[in-house]
């Protein structure tokens, strides 16, 4: 071997090792990097699909929350306007809104603020509306029983002065003069102008009772409507939470049920003002034959 090629080979070796590690290094480093990036995509990865998850399972919690709330509000404005209906027994109409409460607790746990101002809102509009219809309904429902009490008098007094007859009759059969006549016939009198004036309390109470039914219908009616205000304005923020927005319809959306309920109103005022003069009528009917029986 020559001496040139000696130096050449001296110097090239370690110039050719030296470059081998650092293309393993190089290479290394780009595998170590290559796997850290990975890593972090990964983990990037991970926690985003973990977040979705979360909320994933937030937004159906939110879903059957909403929704069961959304119902129970819906049946509380049922609720409200079955105070109309005297007939409907006390506990069959507060069993319409036996879950009412518990369900809009349920709310208060996962609604942000501005939805549950809504609720808490219309919480406390369907809570003066509901003492306010029940002191007029218990009204009625007395002056419903006084005249059930009234009817039963005069039946009971018209089988008492039946009673007396018979009486009075089989003593004239026995002694036209006999003593206890006069005093049968007196009590008879006197029943008779008990039931008169019974008779009068009972049509009094009664012409009242309609007219007040006529005003609790209307009120009733009214307060579903402003019950059914409030909803709308929870309804919006239920959608918004559940991302179910109206998308710039929102304003456009409660001018199309305030609409709706406007001629609701008048359609109902208009059937208030017709039944009113129907009983205006026959309470005046019942005036005139009791001046012409008179």
């Amino acid at each position: 071997m020559q001496p040139n090629e000696m130096t050449v080979l001296g110097i090239t070796l370690p110039t050719i090792i030296v470059a081998a590690l650092m293309g393993s290094a190089l290479t290394l480093l780009g595998v170590f990097l290559q796997n850290l990036f990975e890593n972090y995509r990964n983990n990037k990865k991970l926690k985003h699909e973990a977040g979705q998850k979360n909320r994933d399972r937030e937004m159906t919690l939110r879903r059957d929350v909403y929704l069961e709330a959304a119902s129970e509000m819906a049946r509380a404005a049922r609720y409200i306007a079955k105070f109309g209906d005297l007939n409907l027994p006390f506990a069959e109409h507060e069993a319409i809104v036996h879950n009412f409460g518990a369900a809009l607790s349920k709310v208060h746990m996962i609604a942000g603020m501005e939805t549950l101002a809504k609720v808490i809102e219309a919480s406390d509009v369907f809570a003066r509306i509901n003492l306010e219809l029940n002191q007029l309904r218990f009204s009625l429902l007395l002056d419903q029983k006084n005249i059930a009490f009234l009817q039963k008098s005069v039946e009971d007094d018209i089988a008492q002065q039946k009673n007396l007859v018979t009486r009075i009759g089989q003593l004239q059969t026995e002694n036209p003069n006999h003593p206890d006549i006069s005093a049968l016939a007196t009590t008879f009198q006197e029943l008779e102008s008990r039931i008169q004036q019974t008779r009068q309390r009972h049509s009094e109470l009664n012409s009242r009772t309609m007219t007040s039914h006529l005003d609790l219908s209307s009120v009733v009616f009214k307060r579903t409507l402003s019950f059914a205000e409030k909803l709308i304005e929870v309804n919006v923020a239920l959608r918004k939470e559940l991302d179910f927005d109206l998308k710039g319809d929102e304003e456009n959306y409660k001018k199309f049920v305030c609409q709706s309920q406007e001629q609701a109103v008048k359609e109902m005022d208009k059937f208030i003002a017709d039944i009113a003069k129907v009983v205006e009528e026959k309470k005046k009917a019942l005036q005139t034959g009791k001046a012409g029986s008179s």
